[in-house]
């Protein structure tokens, strides 16, 4: 459980930082395959915890930021995609969880 919340967390920040600074190219293809793991941690998460649009949220998350087939916008684009990144990942923390508490599939 600790670890969805650190990884969210770490996302969020990263995310946080891709928006407010400016950073080497480097930097954003590190971005991308972190909350593309991230992403696909926490949709297996999901699915552990039978969390059916969590799942499906989380993987279209780790489809945009995927390292391999490239999603090309511009730096407004990724912005707007990071801001909405960070309210699900944000609201991951809160909604998806093991002991299946509050849920988005309610």
């Amino acid at each position: 459980m600790k670890g969805k919340i650190i990884t969210s967390v770490i996302a969020i920040l990263l995310l946080l930082a891709a928006i407010l600074l400016d950073f080497p190219y480097d930097y954003y293809v590190i971005l991308r395959w972190v909350i593309c793991g991230v992403a696909i941690y926490q949709a297996y998460t999901a699915y552990l915890t039978n969390k059916q649009n969590w799942m499906w949220i989380m993987g279209g998350v780790a489809f945009v930021f995927n390292p391999i087939l490239k999603l090309y916008l511009s730096r407004g684009g990724w912005s707007i995609i990071d801001l909405i990144t960070i309210g699900l990942f944000g609201a991951s923390i809160f909604y998806l969880d093991k002991t299946g508490g509050n849920s988005i599939d309610r």
